[in-house]
């Protein structure tokens, strides 16, 4: 721990570059990090203890720059999520080659950063709900949803979070801060659009689909979050049953033809 704490603190001082194009950060320090990685890892395994002189910035001119962009820190912190259910920021930083001080210049906090992996996985497996759609309407809308559903109670990564970092998972998923409720009533309403009969793209009235949106996805997040709320088994068909009494009223139904 000594080691990445001295590492760390020369990374700070060191100026940082920034992509004109992707807006990736780097620092001179970063490509010292795999071998600051490697001695700790030797040390580990019961070696001698670590020569700190090793880990100087070296004289003469800085070696190449590492380049790291915000999708790659993305990317490398949901597999971290998946694998464990949490992002450790420490562990993300080595997996990925650069030091602390960089991953904060690219996402800035950890809660953000886990905003961004709870929605990317999250959007993953609604995209795939949505392909498998069949039908549309009500019973279109509950299709995917239903589908959604089930991947995220199945989730065992996501219920690990929720019930080991549950103010975390508050913060993130039930403010606008977090920004992760925003876009799933985005993608509720856009749902709402493409279900809506072919027939009749006019179906859905009753004012603003933004509300509609936000009340359904309260409803479900009730399956979702059963747990961190108020402690109770997820119940899908209790959820459904009161998702489709909602929209149910929301949706004009064609008038009968005169026979």
């Amino acid at each position: 721990m000594a080691a990445i704490g001295l590492f760390v603190c020369l990374a700070a001082a060191v100026p940082i570059d920034t992509d004109p194009v992707s807006g990736a950060t780097s620092t001179a320090l970063d490509d010292q990090w795999l071998h600051t990685r490697m001695l700790l890892r030797h040390r580990r395994r019961g070696s001698a203890r670590i020569d700190r002189g090793r880990l100087q910035v070296p004289a003469g001119p800085p070696p190449p720059r590492r380049v790291i962009s915000r999708e790659q820190v993305v990317a490398g912190a949901c597999t971290l999520f998946l694998n464990r259910g949490t992002v450790d920021m420490d562990q993300l930083a080595i997996s990925l080659a650069i030091s602390r001080a960089t991953l904060y210049r690219v996402v800035h906090s950890r809660d953000e950063l886990m905003a961004e992996v709870l929605w990317r996985l999250a959007e993953q497996q609604l995209t795939r709900a949505r392909a498998q759609r069949t039908r549309s309407g009500v019973d279109g809308v509950l299709q995917v949803a239903r589908g959604f559903s089930r991947r995220v109670v199945a989730s065992r990564s996501f219920r690990r979070f929720l019930s080991t970092e549950p103010e975390t998972a508050s913060r993130i998923l039930f403010t606008a801060a977090g920004g992760v409720h925003q876009r799933a009533v985005d993608a509720t309403r856009q749902l709402f659009v493409e279900a809506a009969p072919p027939e009749h793209p006019g179906a859905w009235h009753g004012g603003d689909l933004d509300k509609l949106a936000y009340l359904n996805d309260r409803i479900f997040e009730s399956l979702y979050y059963g747990e961190l709320l108020h402690g109770a088994t997820p119940d899908i068909d209790l959820v459904e049953t009161a998702a489709r009494a909602l929209l149910e009223k929301a949706i004009a139904r064609p008038a009968a033809t005169a026979a």
